[in-house]
C-alpha cells in the first residue's frame, strides 16, 4: 500500500541548513528512534520525545512530529496532539498490516500522512517530509504579515478551537475580522439605501422560482410561499463541519438520501456563501478518499443510488474533477452489470416485464454484447420454464378427462408432442411423458384383461413412443403370449371340425379334483421380480392325501414359464387342504390348484 499524504508533489530533498524543520520523534522504542534518524539524516533535527507534554508550546521556526504508531495508545496519543497544538503536522508510521485501518485518519486531517514501517527507506517517506516541509513553510510565509498586524492593532487573540480543524485553522481569526466588517458595512450601507435586512435571507428553490418568473414577465403563483430559512454563519458551519469529520459516520451524506449535517454538506454549504473559502475547499479536498471508498462500497454491494448521490454531493460541493470523472465513469461502467442483477432478481420473482425492462436499460446503457446476450437467455429460459409449465398442466388435465390418444388436436399425447418440441428434456416435459406412459399402461392392462388383444397391443404400442421400459416389454410379451394362446385354441377348434372321418375316442383325461385350501397358502413373492413389477400365474398339481397334505407336487402351467414355479410349489408343498373332496372313501386323489403372483 502507498503512503496516504495530504499533498502530492515532491520538494526538493536537500534544503539549506539554518532553515531545518524540528522533527520531534514520539516513541519508546530506541530502535525506532535509530532507523528514522539514518533514513532522515540531515535533512530535519530530530529531537526524540517520551509524551505530547514534551512538545513546545511556542516555538521560533516550524516542526512536524514524526509518530511511532505501533505503540500502544497511538491513537490517543494523536488526540493529545491535536487537542494541544491543531495546526500540528503528524507523519503516522504504522506497521504494514494496519495502514488501512489509519485512512480514515488522514481523510480527517488529524494526521498528515501514514507510512508503512517497511516503506522508511522509500520515496514515499521522502514524498511525504517534503509536503510537510512546504505545507509549513507556506503557513509561516503566509502568516507573517497577519502576525505584525495583529501586533500593531494589540488585537487579542481568538479563542483556541479544541479541536484540529485543517491547514488554514490560523487564517480564521483574520477571516472573523473581515466578516465583522463586511456586516458592518452591510448595516451601514445597506439600510441607507432602503435595504430590509430581516428579509435579506438565502432564497429556497421555490422563492428562487417565483423571481426568476417576476423577472421574466410571468405572473408567480398565487399560492403563499414559506418562509425561507436564513443561512447559517459560514464560522458555524466550519465549525460543524470540524465535528464531523472525526466522526467516521458524517463524513459523507446520508446512504438513505435524506439531508443531514455531514462534513461534505457543511463544507458545500459554506461554499455557497464563500466560493473561495481555503478551509471549506481543503475540506472537501480531503474528503475525496472518503468519496472514492464510499462509492467502490456502493458499486460493490450493487448500491447504485448511494453511489450517485455520493458523486453528485461531492460534484455539487466543487470536489475534484478529474475525480468525479473516474468516478462517475466507474459508475456508468458497472450499470449493466447492476442492471442485470436486477433482471435476474425480476426473473426470481416471475417478473419477466421487469426483467425486458432492465435488458432495455442495459442496451440504452451501453453495456456489452456478453452481457445483453446472457440476460436475454435467461429471460428466454424463464419463459420457456412458465411455458412448459402451463402445458404440463394442459397434459395432465387431458389424462383426468380420458383424452389420451383422441380427439388428435387435444389430446395428451398431441400436447406432450408439443413439450417435446420445446424441450425434451425439460424437467416438465419428463414429468408429463411419465405421467401419459403410465395411463396408456393401465388401459393396455384393462383391455388385456378383457381379452380384448390388439386393443391392448394398441395401447401398449403408444406407450412405447415414449420410451422403451421392462415394464412395457414385460407387457407386450404378455400380450402375445394370451393372443398365441387364443390362436392355438382357435386352429385346434378349426381342425377338429375339418376331420372328414370320425377320429377315435380319445382317452379320457385323468379326473382331477379342485383342491381347496383350508388355510390361506403362504406364498411368497420372489423378492427379484419386485423392482419388476412382473404379474404371472402357476397351476400345480398334486396328490390330495386323506389328511389334507400334498404330495407329489408339480407344475403344469406357468406364466411367465419357470418365474413363479419354485415359490408354487412350495406354498402348496407346506398347505393344507379340504379332503371332504375324496368321498366317504378317503382314497388320495390327483388335484389341482392356481396360484395367481402380483408384486
Amino acid at each position: 500500500m502507498t503512503a496516504a499524504i495530504e499533498t502530492g508533489a515532491p520538494a526538493p530533498a536537500q534544503r539549506p541548513n539554518s532553515r531545518r524543520l524540528d522533527a520531534y520523534v514520539l516513541s519508546t522504542d530506541d530502535a525506532f528512534t535509530l532507523e528514522a534518524g539514518q533514513v532522515v539524516g540531515e535533512r530535519l533535527r530530530m529531537r526524540p520525545i517520551d509524551s505530547p507534554a514534551e512538545l513546545p508550546q511556542e516555538a521560533s521556526h516550524p516542526w512536524l512530529v514524526l509518530l511511532d504508531a505501533s505503540q500502544s495508545g497511538a491513537r490517543a496519543l494523536v488526540s493529545a496532539i491535536e487537542q494541544a497544538h491543531p495546526s500540528a503536522p503528524i507523519i503516522a508510521i504504522v506497521p504494514d498490516a494496519v495502514q488501512a485501518q489509519w485512512l480514515g485518519a488522514v481523510a480527517r486531517g488529524s494526521v498528515s500522512a501514514i507510512i508503512g514501517r517497511g516503506q522508511l527507506s522509500a520515496a514515499t517517506f521522502g514524498d511525504a517530509l517534503a509536503a510537510v516541509e512546504r505545507r509549513l513553510n507556506l503557513a509561516a510565509t503566509a502568516a507573517a504579515p497577519a502576525r505584525a498586524a495583529a501586533a500593531t492593532r494589540r488585537a487579542a487573540p481568538a479563542p483556541a478551537e479544541p479541536f484540529r480543524p485543517g491547514p488554514l485553522a490560523r487564517w480564521w481569526p483574520i477571516g472573523a475580522g473581515i466578516v465583522v466588517l463586511v456586516a458592518a458595512a452591510w448595516l451601514l450601507f445597506g439600510r441607507k439605501h432602503g435595504v430590509n435586512d430581516a428579509t435579506q435571507v438565502a432564497a429556497s428553490p421555490l422563492a428562487a422560482a417565483a423571481a426568476t418568473a417576476t423577472a421574466a414577465g410571468r405572473p408567480a403563483a398565487s399560492a403563499p410561499l414559506p418562509e425561507a430559512a436564513a443561512p447559517r454563519p459560514v464560522l458555524e458551519l466550519l465549525s460543524q463541519a470540524r465535528i464531523a469529520f472525526r466522526d467516521q459516520s458524517r463524513l459523507l451524506p446520508r446512504a438513505d438520501g435524506r439531508r443531514g449535517d455531514s462534513a461534505l454538506e457543511l463544507y458545500a454549504e459554506v461554499l455557497q456563501q464563500e466560493p473561495g473559502n481555503d478551509e471549506a475547499r481543503d475540506g472537501v479536498r480531503r474528503l475525496g478518499s472518503a468519496v472514492q471508498a464510499r462509492v467502490q462500497s456502493a458499486l460493490g454491494g450493487g448500491q447504485m443510488d448511494d453511489a450517485s448521490r455520493t458523486v453528485a454531493a461531492y460534484k455539487a460541493a466543487s470536489g475534484d474533477a478529474t475525480l468525479v470523472q473516474k468516478l462517475e465513469a466507474d459508475i456508468r461502467a458497472a450499470q449493466p452489470r447492476w442492471l442485470a442483477s436486477q433482471a435476474q432478481r425480476a426473473l426470481a420473482a416471475g417478473d419477466l416485464a421487469g426483467a425486458e425492462q432492465a435488458l432495455a436499460q442495459i442496451s440504452a446503457a451501453g453495456g456489452d454484447r456478453r452481457t445483453a446476450l446472457d440476460v436475454r437467455r435467461a429471460i428466454d429460459a424463464r419463459q420457456a420454464d412458465l411455458q412448459l409449465q402451463q402445458m404440463g398442466d394442459e397434459v395432465r388435465a387431458a389424462i383426468a378427462g380420458g383424452a389420451l390418444l383422441e380427439p388428435a388436436a387435444s389430446s395428451a399425447r398431441t400436447r406432450l408432442q408439443a413439450m417435446r418440441q420445446i424441450n425434451r428434456s425439460h424437467p416438465a416435459t419428463l414429468a408429463a411423458q411419465r405421467e401419459l406412459q403410465s395411463a396408456l399402461m393401465s388401459r393396455a392392462s384393462e383391455q388385456l384383461q378383457a381379452q380384448q388383444f390388439d386393443a391392448a397391443l394398441r395401447w401398449n404400442s403408444a406407450a412405447s413412443e415414449l420410451g422403451a421400459t421392462d415394464e412395457l416389454n414385460e407387457q407386450r410379451r404378455r400380450i402375445r403370449a394370451d393372443m398365441d394362446q387364443q390362436a392355438a385354441r382357435a386352429a385346434a377348434a378349426a381342425a377338429a371340425a375339418a376331420a372328414p372321418t370320425p377320429q377315435p375316442a380319445a382317452p379320457p383325461e385323468p379326473r382331477y379334483v379342485a383342491a381347496r385350501a383350508t388355510r390361506a397358502l403362504n406364498v411368497v413373492y420372489p423378492e427379484s421380480l419386485i423392482s419388476k413389477g412382473v404379474v404371472g400365474y402357476v397351476i400345480v398339481e398334486f396328490t390330495l392325501q386323506a389328511d389334507g397334505s400334498a404330495r407329489d407336487v408339480s407344475v403344469v402351467e406357468s406364466t411367465p414359464a419357470g418365474a413363479f414355479d419354485k415359490a408354487a410349489t412350495a406354498a402348496v408343498a407346506r398347505g393344507r387342504f379340504d379332503a371332504a373332496v375324496l368321498g366317504p372313501s378317503k382314497e388320495p386323489q390327483r388335484a389341482r390348484v392356481k396360484l395367481s403372483f402380483k408384486p
